[in-house]
């Protein structure tokens, strides 16, 4: 969870400019899902966890555990205020790795690296922002979240500590 947390405020804190026109094939949601469902009503979602901002993480019976030929370790998805607001995956080894990354450059185009030292892109459109970090040992994280979400999140953020 509190890896989650660090690649949440890392995706948060990504300038909105790179890319800023958009991307092919932006997603709505994810696997169907559409951004802003309540996850809570759904009957596919097994509730696993609560932070301490009220966020609820699910992950869905049956679901996949690959991303084109990548294997991924987890898939979480995050409800915010009643909200489908971000989906969280994770995998593990160099091939997974390799993997992931020619899948998001086929369906999306190619990202903007988002750091020159380390393997971390962002595609980001109107409707969702996808950021992808991975690390030394191979484990890469993906993240899929609302931008719309994301921005009214900010913004109640800011309200709460007076910023």
């Amino acid at each position: 969870m509190k890896k989650l947390v660090v690649v949440l405020a890392l995706l948060v804190a990504q300038p909105a400019t790179a890319l800023a026109g958009g991307y092919k094939n932006e997603p709505d949601g994810f696997r169907g899902v559409k951004w802003g469902t309540e996850l809570s009503s759904r009957k596919d979602m097994q509730r696993l966890a609560q932070d301490k901002n009220g966020n609820v993480y699910y992950k869905r019976r049956n679901d996949k555990m690959h991303f084109a030929d990548a294997s991924l370790k987890m898939v979480w998805y995050r409800e915010h205020h009643h909200q489908f607001e971000s989906v969280y995956i994770e995998s593990r080894g160099t091939d997974n790795q390799s993997s992931l990354l020619a899948a998001l450059n086929r369906q999306f185009g190619p990202g903007a690296r988002a750091s020159r030292s380390a393997e971390k892109y962002l595609w980001d459109g109107p409707t969702t922002r996808i950021f992808v970090s991975c690390d030394a040992s191979h484990t890469c994280t993906v993240v899929l979240m609302s931008k719309k979400l994301l921005l009214e999140e900010n913004q109640q953020q800011g309200k709460a500590t007076g910023e």
